[in-house]
């Protein structure tokens, strides 16, 4: 079920190492997340991956703290959460980047640590929920892209030499018949029912 608890070491490990083993190659620098299970998720991602991580507070959230922000933003980042209801959490959060952080600063995607929910989509319904986040990148989809299907191999030039009856098709293009080229001997009916013979060449 998507937002069950994770009060069981069971389900927690396998979350922490499935996100930790997707972000690795991910260049950024900062791990943002909110609410209890984001903080239960994030500060154990960020600790392996050697990276800074930022809590951002839910509206009317004040205990021990009257900043909207626990932490500060720098450089790229990618925003932690769950799964994807209506969006409204990855978009608060970057709203509160952008209005909390003095520094430069840009968003490089986010990762949704909710085992299943990802696998789910469909590639046909990526958009509507691409939409719902105004088009943040969803990084567990980079894991996952379509196959594509291959190309067809370009045919080889043949390189043998053409004969006919073990003349090759060069000396027979001089040929002519009744002074009629062999050129024009190959488009009467009864030459072009003749299949030459291809001789590889070694």
């Amino acid at each position: 079920m998507y937002g069950e608890p994770f009060n069981s070491p069971i389900k927690f490990e396998p979350i922490i190492d499935h996100a930790v083993n997707c972000l690795k190659d991910i260049d950024f620098e900062t791990l943002v997340f909110r609410g209890f299970s984001g903080a239960v998720v994030g500060p154990a991602v960020a600790l392996q991956l050697k990276k800074t991580w930022v809590l951002v507070r839910k509206p009317g959230d004040s205990a021990h703290s009257c900043r909207r922000m626990e932490g500060g933003v720098t450089g790229r980042y990618v925003v932690l959460d769950d799964f994807i209801d209506t969006g409204s959490t990855i978009r608060a959060i970057i709203e509160a980047v952008n209005e909390s952080s003095m520094c430069d600063h840009v968003c490089v995607g986010a990762f949704l640590y909710q085992p299943g929910w990802c696998e789910k989509v469909s590639l046909v319904d990526r958009d509507y929920w691409l939409e719902r986040i105004n088009g943040v990148k969803i990084l567990n989809w980079v894991y996952s892209k379509p196959k594509l299907e291959p190309k067809p191999k370009p045919k080889k030039a043949y390189a043998g030499k053409v004969s006919f009856n073990g003349t090759p098709f060069a000396d027979l293009a001089k040929v002519s018949f009744n002074d009629t080229s062999f050129a024009d001997l190959a488009k009467t009916p009864i030459l072009n029912d003749l299949t030459p013979v291809c001789e590889p060449a070694y």
